[in-house]
Parts: C-alpha cells; structure tokens; sequence
C-alpha cells in the first residue's frame, strides 16, 4: 500500500468506520478523509450562517480563482489579497502549501489563528512528515491549524518514475489540489 511504502498511516476518526461499512468507495482514501471534509464543509457552513466571510488565499496554481469567479460557485468565496483584505474573528481562510513549509502561508496561517480566524490548510502529510517545520515556534502548518485536508500528495511531488531515470518527476501538487 502507497502509504505504508511512504511511511504514513491515514489517520481513522469517529465515525469513518461507520461511513466505510455502510457505503460503497470509489477510492479507498476516501473514507479516510471524509471526516475532514465534512468538518470542513460544517466550518464553513457555521461561519456563513453567523454572518462571517469564507476568504481563499492562493491554492496552488490558482484554482481558488476557479471558485471564486466562475459561474456556477458558491457566492460566499472571497479572493484573500495580502494587505488588503481585513480578516475578522470568525471569518475562515483556506491556505495551502504542499509542503507545509512555505514561510509566508504559515506565518499568515499563525497570524490568523492568534486573531481568532478559522484556517483550513491543504497541505500534504506524507510531505510535511519528510521536512523541518519553518515557524519560529518549531511547528509544522498542520499542527496549528484548524483543520489540516492530506492532498495526499508525495514527498517532493514528484509522483511518476521511469525505470533508468534516476529522478522521479511530475509534481503532484496542482492535481492534489483540483
């Protein structure tokens, strides 16, 4: 198994058993995350009704703009734009760094927890496990967050290998995130 060769176990939470025996998966790593999801979507869910703002900060390569401003996506979303946009308690920031080592989405994402903003970060675990957190406080991204959604992409990201290439390529990142 993918994840076991990587040095990873997803991590089971209350009612993911449940949710396995009594639906049918098109993946197996579906049930492992659906948990996450669902408290994600229940965050959201909880700050609109209570009149807070859903903000998307840059999500890879972009596609926060896809939810933003094409038809068809929840109105609710928000562009975050660095300097500019005044974050209140309550409101929710998605972030996103595969890695979770990207200095200036985990300072943003520190920053925003100490204001009281819900941060929801999309991050691999497999990835962050492999590298040193950069936070003066010696913490990884999904260890003060909210909520932490696995990409599930790999280590580095390169997902593909070519017997006698001695490199892996093809960074995962974008399809993790889409």
């Amino acid at each position: 198994v993918e994840w076991e060769r990587q040095g990873s176990r997803p991590e089971m939470k209350e009612g993911d058993l449940a949710y396995i025996k009594a639906n049918t998966m098109d993946f197996i790593a579906h049930s492992y995350y659906v948990s996450a999801i669902v408290k994600a979507g229940e965050l959201v869910a909880d700050a609109v009704e209570h009149g807070h703002k859903i903000y998307l900060g840059h999500i890879v390569h972009g596609i926060e703009m896809d939810l933003i401003y094409r038809g068809g996506g929840p109105i609710f979303y928000k562009e975050y734009k660095p300097g500019e946009t005044e974050l209140k308690a309550g409101d929710v920031l998605f972030v996103s760094s595969v890695s979770g080592r990207t200095k200036s989405v985990v300072d943003l994402a520190w920053d925003c927890m100490q204001k009281g903003i819900t941060v929801i970060a999309l991050t691999s675990m497999v990835y962050a496990s492999k590298v040193d957190p950069v936070h003066e406080s010696g913490k990884k991204l999904h260890e003060f967050v909210t909520l932490a959604l696995d990409n599930c992409a790999p280590a580095a990201e390169a997902m593909l290998e070519v017997e006698g290439l001695k490199a892996h390529f093809a960074a995962s990142s974008g399809i993790a995130s889409d």
